[in-house]
């Protein structure tokens, strides 16, 4: 799905429908979904936007995976203060991660100036009581389907098209692993975003 930001339309996945609380997380604060996210793949290391398209590598110290014995942890950086290999694994993977997001907001840029984002009213039955969703998005099938020539070229060479699918994949909650789950479960979502520049 797609909201509003005031950066723009951006590309996000619904995680549960209770503020403060996820269908993805665990009472212990474990990650229990199927698919991990790129930036949690990273924690206790994520980025920070020190200004547009600039980044630093920030790690949580309070972190557990950095709570353990010096004398048997990896170190961070070597003697003349430079990153250690492993260290360098992960600031590689963190600036993949930037520049494929860049690419995605890129994609839904392309959507919205094509005119193709309509209203989603969403609304999904919790324990037999209607929740209704407002300010989602998606892509209008009509719209995109009425496209010609130059205006789908621009679509593809941002990678808007592909992106597309996924969108589209969300309105078709039977086509979605996580239905099945909803279906058992209500505390699962039968929402599924698929965003294609990701990790």
């Amino acid at each position: 799905m797609i909201t509003y930001q005031k950066s723009g339309p951006i590309l996000q996945a619904l995680l549960g429908v209770e503020s403060g609380r996820s269908a993805f997380v665990d009472s212990r604060g474990r990650w229990r979904g199927g698919y991990v996210p790129a930036y949690l793949g990273a924690y206790p290391f994520y980025l920070v936007e020190t200004a547009q398209d600039k980044h630093v590598v920030a790690v949580d110290e309070a972190s557990a995976a950095l709570q353990a014995d010096a004398y048997i942890g990896q170190p961070l950086f070597t003697a003349d203060d430079k990153p250690t290999p492993q260290l360098q694994k992960v600031i590689d993977f963190l600036g993949q991660v930037a520049r494929n997001r860049a690419l995605t907001d890129r994609a839904c840029r392309s959507l919205d100036e094509a005119g193709i984002l309509e209203p989603w009213p969403l609304e999904l039955d919790i324990g037999n009581q209607p929740r209704r969703f407002s300010g989602l998005y998606r892509v209008s099938e009509k719209q995109l389907h009425g496209l010609e020539g130059a205006a789908l070229q621009v679509l593809r060479d941002t990678g808007a098209l592909a992106s597309s699918k996924g969108i589209y994949y969300v309105r078709h909650p039977h086509r979605s692993r996580l239905y099945y789950k909803y279906r058992a479960n209500p505390f699962w979502l039968n929402i599924e975003s698929k965003p294609c520049h990701y990790a």
